[in-house]
């Protein structure tokens, strides 16, 4: 009788160690499923963020391409307007733009807005360079927007009413005349002379200077990466 109980638990017990041995057998078998899935997660998730990091890089430098684009055109455009429009005095200017962005806080696609604007007021040839570096040096001693200073700028010179008479610079000449132009471009040049080069010299121009060099490498990349896409579509 004993020896039949002693085998009886001996068999309780051996089925209770397979049974266990089986149920940890298939927890190593689920664990390793469920590793190889989560890895798979993983896979799929560096996938999905490296195609989305792909395509915000890729706007990157397609949107810095556009706004370049579009600056240049738009002051072809107005040069055509008022009949200055040749190759040499296009590329010239956009040259002049980026020789002004090293020397200023400004981006080269914003100095051509400037340049646009001024030709549109009329100007041309050298006025337009002499007004647009004037117009770097108010906007930065007075904290205004470029745009605005070159609005300032223009309608100062071309009309009778001396908008620039509030920060202290007297216009003499007739409206529209090479004096009037002159004498603007002296005041500017008197009291705020030096004030876009000096910003530069500051951290925070330094920075901004760092800021439009990786502005100008996506705008190079872009300006493959543009046609590439239209020559695909």
């Amino acid at each position: 009788m004993a020896f039949t109980i002693r085998m009886v638990a001996n068999d309780d017990a051996s089925a209770k160690i397979r049974r266990v041995s089986g149920a940890m057998d298939g927890a190593s078998k689920s664990a390793s499923r469920l590793s190889r899935d989560f890895k798979a997660l993983v896979g799929a998730y560096a996938g999905i963020q490296g195609f989305r990091a792909l395509v915000g890089g890729m706007r990157s430098v397609t949107g810095a391409f556009l706004v370049q684009e579009s600056a240049e055109k738009r002051l072809a455009a107005a040069m055509r307007e008022r009949n200055v429009f040749t190759a040499e005095s296009f590329e010239y200017q956009k040259k002049y733009a980026a020789s002004l962005q090293t020397m200023s806080s400004y981006g080269d696609e914003e100095i051509l807005v400037v340049q646009r604007l001024l030709t549109q007021y009329g100007l041309y040839g050298g006025a337009v360079d002499q007004a647009t570096k004037a117009t770097l040096e108010l906007a930065t001693a007075k904290g205004m927007d470029l745009k605005a200073a070159a609005d300032l700028l223009g309608k100062s010179v071309t009309s009778s009413t001396n908008a620039m008479s509030r920060y202290g610079i007297s216009i003499e000449g007739a409206v529209g005349t090479t004096e009037r132009l002159d004498t603007a471009l002296a005041g500017i040049n008197e009291k705020f002379g030096g004030s876009a080069a000096a910003d530069v010299e500051t951290y925070a121009g330094q920075l901004k200077q760092m800021t439009m060099m990786w502005g100008d490498l996506q705008e190079a990349i872009g300006g493959k990466v543009v046609p590439a896409i239209n020559a695909a579509t």
